[in-house]
């Protein structure tokens, strides 16, 4: 983020000469520089409570600058995030647990979820599909 680091070294000459800048100009100033394709996170800052600290905000977007390079290249992930991550990186796919607890938000009966629904319409087209192309061949 070299954005933070001009800033922050800005801020530290002003301070040099005994000038201080309030913490929200500092902030306003880093949103301002934000790239145009940050507009959706710029945005987003504005339903926090409290206005964002320095500090937050350079934390935040850090966080922000990670998630974005992971979509962009998922492979290149560093090994110590997938270590802390690991579960989020296995291959397979996801076990079903405790599915006699889980209630349906389709029919709220327990035993399965709206994907499994036997009611869902969209589980009746699939079977329907399966039955015909099973015929026409």
């Amino acid at each position: 983020m070299a954005l933070f680091v001009k800033i922050t070294r800005i801020r530290d000459d002003i301070l040099a000469i005994d000038e201080i800048v309030p913490d929200k100009e500092i902030v306003i100033t880093a949103i301002l520089g934000f790239p145009p394709t940050w507009g959706a996170f710029a945005a987003g800052l504005n339903s926090w409570k409290e206005a964002p600290t320095f500090e937050e905000l350079w934390t935040s977007c850090s966080q922000q600058e990670l998630r974005i390079s992971l979509v962009a290249n998922p492979e290149g992930v560093s090994n110590s995030y997938a270590t802390q991550h690991r579960e989020n990186f296995k291959k397979g796919p996801k076990r079903k647990v405790g599915m006699s607890k889980a209630k349906c938000y389709q029919c709220h009966k327990k035993g399965h979820n709206r994907g499994d629904c036997p009611g869902n319409l969209r589980n009746k087209k699939k079977e329907r599909f399966k039955f015909t192309t099973s015929l026409q061949v």
